[in-house]
């Protein structure tokens, strides 16, 4: 296990990679593997940069933010975007990173993902949806659909979309702001998470299962009746679905292909390797795993 040193520890075991952070008390909250790097984001603020490689410890920035990370993504080029939480005080904030520099910090901003050419940030502001320079930090336009906040953004496969508190996904055209909205049931409670496939289906995480549209048409495949989904990602078609109670699961088309068993605690984040043969998950018994996976 992690070491009192704050060694990172990694170990290899069947089909993963199991990545200790080195700290004992904190838990992962988020994960994002870019094009050489993983990103982890730590409960109490610390950011850790990881090889893509080996999982072997790059860097730690331990006053990466003020309050737990709730949300890492990378750029095409490798530049991270950082989201913590309230905590003592402290109010939501973004900041993004130009290699392991801090380069600007937005503050009031819940949830991120970067545009596919890198240039852009979207992220939930209340429940604004807001689209910001990524190199100024100058916001360029702002859209409202939600009528409580945003908890999740992801930009994929040129389709911007949001998960909110108030149970609803909405695509967004980031052009002119138009939104399609879709509801969720009401056992739902709230969306946690969102990720759209290549062949445009959207998937969003809630409570008891994940919903998954084809075009109007929604189906949810049930993981439990109060179980979480705590998290969703698409690579390709192949969908991966985080639960609060410890799964990993690997659904193709509208089916549960397979179950992922490893951690001791809930999955906080999933993220995928660029090609797709590896999934990270973090979670709260302060790991990161990486499974090796047939895409």
């Amino acid at each position: 296990l992690a070491s009192a040193d704050n060694s990172v520890t990694v170990w290899r075991e069947r089909n993963m990679l199991r990545v200790y952070t080195g700290q004992h008390d904190p838990w992962v909250e988020s994960v994002a593997w870019g094009p050489d790097h993983i990103a982890a984001g730590l409960n109490n603020g610390t950011l850790i940069w990881y090889d893509g490689e080996t999982g072997q410890l790059v860097h730690r920035e331990a006053h990466a933010h003020q309050a737990g990370i709730e949300g890492v993504a990378f750029s095409r080029e490798g530049h991270l975007a950082s989201v913590s939480g309230l905590a003592n005080g402290s109010d939501y904030a973004l900041v993004i990173w130009r290699g392991m520099q801090r380069h600007l910090t937005l503050q009031g901003l819940y949830a991120a993902a970067w545009s596919p050419a890198g240039g852009q940030i979207a992220a939930g502001l209340g429940q604004q949806l807001v689209l910001y320079d990524a190199a100024t930090g100058q916001p360029q336009h702002a859209y409202t659909a939600h009528a409580d906040a945003i908890r999740d953004v992801t930009w994929q496969n040129g389709t911007l979309a949001s998960a909110g508190q108030d149970a609803t996904a909405v695509i967004w055209d980031e052009v002119g702001g138009h939104a399609m909205l879709h509801t969720l049931d009401a056992r739902a409670q709230a969306a946690t998470s969102a990720s759209v496939a290549d062949n445009g289906f959207l998937a969003v995480g809630h409570r008891g299962g994940v919903t998954i549209w084809r075009g109007q048409w929604p189906y949810t495949v049930r993981v439990g009746r109060d179980v979480w989904v705590t998290d969703v990602a698409y690579y390709g078609d192949l969908l991966a679905a985080a639960t609060d109670d410890g799964r990993v699961l690997l659904v193709r088309g509208l089916t549960i292909h397979e179950t992922l068993h490893g951690h001791a605690a809930g999955i906080n984040a999933l993220a995928w390797s660029p090609h797709g043969d590896r999934l990270a998950s973090a979670s709260a018994d302060g790991t990161v795993i990486l499974w090796e996976v047939t895409p």
